[in-house]
């Protein structure tokens, strides 16, 4: 009798571990079918084959997508995805599915891979019972080039982790971390050009997406003319919606600025954006979305995109939005800059959109800047060489009379080493240390 139940336990044990791969399979499968009819793809791209070959400890997916643009004059050009699924053993082993997406080069005849016949995207995803993974992403070195542009990259490395509701089939949190070593973009005005990359966001279902960008050397050149930045992070978190209405905060530190020959840094400024209306802004993100799936030319895109604009961005300026500078500071090669302000659209009228003293009337806002000694001198001596008509040498003596008098007009307050302003805008009206302000007091 006792052997009997002992096998019976066994066989009924067996069962279930054979049937587990079996049934996660299934599972699978219902997943990949939920997901290609829920995404939206655009109208230049159809899914036009779909295939899923179902094994007792493993499956097959593929999707075929077809690209056709209007610069495509040729046949459409392909996108496969390639899905390897391994069932596992929920939950003593996870799923995992090694995923690859290849671009057909007729998409983009300038597309070069550092090495031919690469996956533009390899995915290897690992998923537990409860709905945990993690995807690692890879993606090869690459570059675009045309007779406008050069756009290249020496790959990108990243991990995804997610939990999703297994049940609801809705993602509960997900966060990211991207890697890049090194990009590169060119045109006939601009280059940028950016190492070690770091891209990380955390988005849940209870709290508002927040991230943070990292660059550990920024170099940008319009005609000519380098900015080169050292060590920049720019994060956000924190946001939060009361009301209807979003604030947004942003961080951003900086090591050193580089620019004609002057050296700037370190430096961080604490941001924040009050009063945005979330439907609003709900609407301009989804309507920008559903443009950017719709097959426009240039020309219909850039005026589709004005029109949202137009249509909800009333409803923000209507919403009183402030921007507020909490703190910022700057080293300079003068000295230090410390700053905070804020400036509010107290009342838009819509004609502010046409007569700009209507907008400069709906302005509110309050700024203190604190500005080194040797600043306030070369402020004053740049200015002065622009009113010397005759290009003779500026003599300390006339900076010193044009300083003196800002400060008997009250422009400026010493404090410690420093100069002082206290700039308040408000009914049309800027005052400068409690006394009105007119372009003519810097003389």
């Amino acid at each position: 009798m006792l052997k009997n139940l002992l096998f019976t336990i066994i066989l009924f044990f067996g069962i279930g571990l054979l049937t587990i791969p079996y049934l996660t399979g299934i599972g699978a499968e219902q997943q990949f079918s939920h997901f290609n009819q829920q995404i939206k793809l655009p109208p230049s791209i159809k899914l036009v084959n779909s295939q899923y070959t179902r094994g007792w400890f493993g499956s097959q997916a593929k999707s075929v997508l077809s690209v056709e643009t209007p610069e495509m004059t040729k046949q459409p050009a392909f996108i496969t995805l390639n899905h390897d699924i391994a069932h596992g053993f929920l939950p003593l082993r996870s799923t995992t599915i090694h995923s690859q997406l290849h671009v057909d080069s007729a998409i983009y005849p300038a597309l070069i891979y550092e090495t031919e016949h690469q996956n533009l995207v390899t995915v290897d995803t690992a998923i537990q019972a409860n709905g945990q993974g993690t995807s690692q992403i890879t993606m090869p070195a690459l570059m675009i080039q045309n007779d406008k542009i050069q756009w290249q990259w020496q790959g990108l490395l990243g991990t995804i982790t997610f939990h999703q509701d297994i049940f609801a089939q809705t993602l509960k949190s997900l966060q990211t971390d991207f890697n890049i070593s090194y990009f590169q973009f060119i045109n006939h005005i601009i280059k940028l050009s950016a190492e070690n990359m770091n891209f990380d966001i955390k988005i849940t279902d209870q709290a508002l997406p927040s991230g943070k960008l990292n660059f550990s050397h920024l170099q940008y050149t319009e005609n000519n003319v380098p900015l080169e930045i050292t060590d920049l992070e720019i994060s956000s978190d924190n946001n939060i919606i009361e009301n209807n209405n979003l604030t947004l905060m942003l961080q951003s530190k900086i090591k050193q600025i580089q620019v004609e020959g002057k050296n700037y840094g370190p430096g961080h400024i604490d941001l924040e954006i009050h009063q945005l209306p979330i439907d609003a802004i709900e609407s301009i993100v989804s309507q920008f979305v559903t443009d950017l799936q719709a097959n426009f030319s240039e020309q219909q895109a850039k005026q589709t995109l004005f029109n949202t604009s137009l249509q909800h961005g009333f409803s923000v300026l209507g919403n009183k939005p402030e921007l507020v500078v909490k703190h910022l500071q700057l080293n300079t090669p003068e000295g230090d800059i410390r700053a905070n302000f804020r400036i509010k659209l107290d009342k838009f009228p819509a004609l502010a959109l046409f007569e700009h003293s209507l907008l400069f009337n709906a302005l509110e806002g309050e700024m203190k800047i604190y500005l080194p000694r040797a600043m306030v001198y070369n402020l004053a001596n740049q200015l002065l060489l622009k009113q010397n008509v005759v290009k003779q040498p500026i003599e300390s003596a006339q900076i010193e009379y044009l300083v003196n008098t800002w400060i008997d007009k009250k422009l400026f307050i010493e404090e410690s080493g420093n100069y002082m302003s206290h700039f308040v805008l408000k009914q049309g009206i800027l005052q400068i240390n409690d006394q009105p302000f007119s372009l003519a007091d810097l003389s």
